[in-house]
């Protein structure tokens, strides 16, 4: 049973599915919540006022961002319009996106070929239509319970199934075996959580890590004519793609050189690190994995750090006071409490420039940034 403030919003959007001029009054009433919100002002909650967070959580993500209509949900979940994009030119054909959410990977789709959205939940079906119409997109969409269709085909089945809290892919919602049971295709991509256990993934596919700003976003999966390689990274903004096979040798012995180096998480997700074998390892977790060589590489797939320094923690305090850095980041395992708590006291307000911090067996190493893969930074040199 939805709740008032569900039925509120749905009533809502599906009036402006209906009436555009009723749609802009309430684009009016949303750009005056967020003013509002952006100057500091506290806003008593109704249904425009999530529509307005929503929009705001999705700047970045979109470029037409201030006309869309998306729940808390899918502001948090749906796919960027960079990835959306850039996915759309890898797939090749018409589309069913199979629980399509608010429409946005359908709509990039349809941006380029056909794509039929099959959305089972009525809010952000109806949300679809007026995003689709907000782009000039030639999606359509069906509010329709994926399990109870029997007569849809296409070139491609799409799905990004809900996001939920487990590593296996057979239980995730719509399961991508279940889609792959009912609906006959030449090719099938999914786009599944970034941790999905690799081995819940029985059938042959290319697995693609996504990385954006540094961060691992997505894992997609693509089947038939579809997949390229056994493995592949697709780094952006940079929009450098690597495919092949995992690495699974070694690395040089464990030493800090005059260069640190932090391999995209897309890069290292999918293993193709057969590049950097001759480099050594400094350090390497679920978050980053950290090599070092005494030379410096051009266009790297990921950051490169000049190194300052290597000290205990009382001589690595000297140093920063001598310094004086505005912004310090520690680039270690450490609880956000502690991280927060630590930066604070070694951050100077009044002064300049950025300082990183990695570490090294019980020692810390300090460094400059002066290269990232998606910015070409070079800076501190």
């Amino acid at each position: 049973m939805k709740d008032k403030s569900q039925s509120d919003l749905e009533s809502i959007i599906s009036r402006c599915v209906r009436d555009k001029n009723y749609r802009e009054n309430i684009n009016r009433r949303i750009d005056e919540v967020i003013d509002l919100l952006d100057a500091g002002h506290s806003v008593q909650y109704s249904s425009i006022l999530e529509l307005a967070r929503s929009r705001i959580r999705v700047r970045k993500k979109y470029t037409l961002w201030n006309r869309l209509f998306l729940d808390e949900y899918s502001a948090r979940y749906s796919t960027p319009e960079m990835i959306g994009k850039y996915r759309s030119g890898r797939i090749r054909g018409s589309v069913i996106d199979i629980g399509s959410g608010s429409g946005m990977q359908c709509i990039m789709f349809g941006l380029k070929d056909e794509c039929l959205g099959i959305e089972r939940e009525r809010l952000r079906y109806l949300s679809s239509i007026i995003n689709a119409d907000v782009y000039g997109s030639k999606s359509r969409f069906r509010n329709v319970d994926f399990y109870s269709i029997t007569d849809v085909s296409a070139d491609v089945v799409f799905s990004d199934p809900l996001r939920m809290n487990t590593h296996d892919l057979r239980k995730l919602v719509p399961s991508p075996y279940d889609i792959m049971d009912r609906i006959r295709s030449d090719s099938y991509v999914f786009d599944v959580p970034p941790h999905t256990d690799l081995q819940t993934i029985t059938f042959e596919g290319e697995k693609e890590y996504i990385s954006v700003d540094g961060v691992l976003s997505r894992l997609t999966v693509y089947t038939g004519n579809l997949m390229d390689s056994e493995f592949s990274a697709h780094i952006m903004p940079a929009g450098i793609h690597i495919t092949g096979s995992p690495y699974t040798g070694s690395f040089a012995s464990p030493h800090v050189y005059d260069y640190i180096y932090v391999v995209d998480p897309a890069v290292a997700a999918a293993g193709l690190m057969w590049e950097f074998s001759d480099m050594a390892l400094v350090s390497r977790d679920d978050r980053r994995t950290v090599l070092s060589s005494e030379s410096f590489r051009k266009d790297f797939p990921g950051m490169v750090f000049s190194v300052i320094g290597i000290y205990e923690w009382p001589d690595l305090e000297k140093k920063i006071a001598e310094i004086k850095p505005r912004k310090v980041y520690l680039r270690y395992g450490i609880s956000s409490e502690d991280y927060y708590g630590t930066t604070a006291k070694l951050e100077y307000p009044g002064g300049s420039g950025d300082l990183y911090i990695f570490k090294f067996s019980d020692r810390y190493v300090l460094a400059n940034k002066i290269f990232d893969i998606n910015y070409n930074l070079k800076a501190n040199l």
